[in-house]
């Protein structure tokens, strides 16, 4: 039998699209019923800024999937909550990461392309994607109070937390807003060398960067040591 592996790509499909709202239905819906079987999951005022990822198991399971979402003048999620501006000496690249969610079935489970976890690969799909967009700062909020809230990971990742919070209004929990800027988060992985950082900065057997956007980012050649399909 074929052992099963994970793909995250991005979500430029049909196919994409209704795995992004399958995962939506089944976490925010049916486990947390924070959403609707009625509602339009799409019609929040974010969706025609934002780049979705999925990750696929066996390419036929959608088990993972985040978007993220460019900053606007008004509107931002965060922004009601915090003022972007004060973030940076410059008017910076911002971009907020949301609705990163992994089915329950798969939240502690290992795969080929996902050697730590599904939540990992949203992580580095973050990651890349700000690097090849040029993004200055990522922003992302986290339920405070929820014992699978992933808050003290991305602490530990270097995420700082603002000190604002704010109610959200799709179930009324308080959110913590945490930020970094790219170069920190890069310097914060070469600085500390421990096999998930080598594999945030792999890119040889990642399908969501594809071969010219390595290029433009400037990663290639870099000597990143690869990560074994079971860490």
């Amino acid at each position: 039998m074929s052992q099963d592996s994970v793909v995250t790509r991005l979500a430029n499909t049909e196919a994409d699209m209704l795995g992004v709202t399958s995962l939506w239905r089944t976490v925010y819906g049916k486990e947390f019923g924070w959403l609707s079987a009625q509602a339009d999951p799409y019609n929040d005022g974010f969706h025609d800024r934002s780049t979705y990822y999925v990750a696929w198991l066996n390419d036929a399971l959608p088990i993972g999937t985040m978007r993220i979402v460019k900053a606007h003048e008004m509107g931002f999620h965060i922004t009601d909550a915090v003022d972007v501006r004060t973030l940076s000496s410059r008017q910076p690249k911002v971009v907020e990461v949301q609705r990163l969610m992994v089915m329950p079935d798969f939240r502690d489970k290992r795969f080929p392309g996902a050697p730590f976890g599904v939540y990992g690969c949203m992580v580095k799909a973050c990651l890349h994607h700000a690097i090849a967009n040029g993004i200055d700062v990522v922003l992302a909020d986290c339920h405070r109070d929820m014992t699978i809230s992933p808050l003290k990971s991305m602490k530990q990742m270097g995420f700082i937390e603002t000190g604002d919070t704010y109610v959200d209004s799709m179930n009324g929990l308080v959110c913590v807003i945490l930020t970094i800027d790219t170069k920190t988060w890069l310097r914060n992985i070469y600085t500390n060398q421990n096999n998930f950082n080598r594999y945030l900065l792999d890119i040889g057997e990642w399908s969501v960067t594809q071969s010219d956007t390595m290029n433009a980012i400037g990663l290639t050649g870099l000597p990143i040591v690869k990560e074994h399909a079971h860490a």
